[in-house]
């Protein structure tokens, strides 16, 4: 746990739940995508796409290796200790609560995604003009939801 640069333990339990919810989303797209670049680059014809692909995949892979620690003690510290079990008269609020700011966050992360890919692949601003606010807009979406929950968490 080293290389964690700290206590988990240290965050409350709601964070906790946030933290590992991204880890384990992050680590499921970080797998998916290296199996991905590893097919493409196994079936295609063109050795130097091929030879990208192959360490596209090979990097996704490093990034699961890196990522799985913290997914592990995010796991061990949510399934044991202290906090277990415990219920409080307001979990039934802070439960819905969190599962709906989780909700929030896959949306809001993958409209930021998305934002700055389409203006990627647009390449020329002027065929959308709104497209750098709308951007920017996103970012700061997810960075008020991120301030709210931490508030409310």
């Amino acid at each position: 746990m080293a290389d964690l640069g700290g206590s988990l333990e240290t965050l409350p339990v709601s964070r906790r739940v946030a933290v590992a919810e991204v880890v384990q989303e992050m680590l499921a797209n970080e797998r998916e995508l290296a199996a991905l670049y590893a097919d493409f680059a196994a079936r295609n014809p063109l050795p130097p796409l091929s030879a990208a692909l192959a360490e596209l995949a090979q990097a996704k892979l490093a990034h699961v290796a890196a990522l799985e620690p913290l997914a592990r003690a995010l796991d061990s510290v949510l399934t044991s200790g202290p906090t277990r079990g415990v219920r409080s008269t307001n979990a039934a609020a802070a439960d819905w609560r969190g599962a709906e700011f989780s909700r929030a966050f896959r949306g809001e992360r993958a409209l930021e995604v998305a934002y700055r890919e389409l203006a990627a692949l647009l390449g020329d601003p002027g065929l959308f003009p709104s497209l750098p606010r709308l951007a920017a807009e996103a970012a700061r979406h997810r960075a008020r939801l991120r301030e709210l929950y931490l508030r409310y968490s």
